[in-house]
């Protein structure tokens, strides 16, 4: 059956079905491809993303040797273990108390975490140590967070979170 648009053009309403181009067809494979490409490689980043490995003291970086030498025994360190995530490395060090210390892939720390337990107070930038003795002088420091601004947010044995600037001003309180 044949209809005539408003166009002024004919149209052809047959039952016969058009068979779609091969430049049709070549960017519907080149779609599937794509797509296909993309959710392997969300498969592949979410296995990697996961990947620690247990390494030996000699292993860290030699900056986190020596800062566990200085702040803690290196005796008294359970596991070590080696994170590769897809554009970073970090090393997580276990300690027999439990305390953990997370260093960058240059062996600075990130993270000293006493798990309830004063962590050294060596660590502890000396203004934010006087901050929290003077104004918290019953409390201790349990944990302390460096971040990669220079920022550093301290837990207290109370739960209380002190956050700093990184000029060391005290910015806020959580509870």
């Amino acid at each position: 059956m044949v209809f005539r648009l408003a166009t002024g053009k004919e149209t052809d309403t047959s039952t016969e079905h058009s068979k779609p181009s091969k430049h049709t067809t070549n960017i519907m494979k080149k779609k599937i491809l794509l797509a296909l490409i993309a959710i392997a490689g969300l498969f592949s980043t979410t296995a990697v993303a996961d990947n620690s490995l247990p390494i030996n003291f000699e292993q860290l970086p030699i900056a986190a040797q020596n800062f566990i030498k200085k702040h803690f025994k290196a005796a008294d360190v359970a596991t070590i273990l080696k994170d590769k995530e897809l554009l970073s490395v970090s090393y997580d060090v276990i300690m027999e108390d439990g305390t953990t210390v997370e260093f960058d892939k240059k062996g600075n720390w990130n993270d000293v975490d006493g798990k309830h337990k004063a962590i050294p107070t060596a660590i502890v930038p000396a203004a934010i140590l006087q901050y929290v003795q003077k104004n918290y002088p019953k409390q201790y420091i349990v944990q302390l967070e460096r971040n990669s601004n220079g920022r550093y947010e301290v837990e207290l044995n109370n739960d209380l979170s002190l956050k700093f600037n990184s000029k060391f001003r005290l910015v806020s309180v959580d509870h």
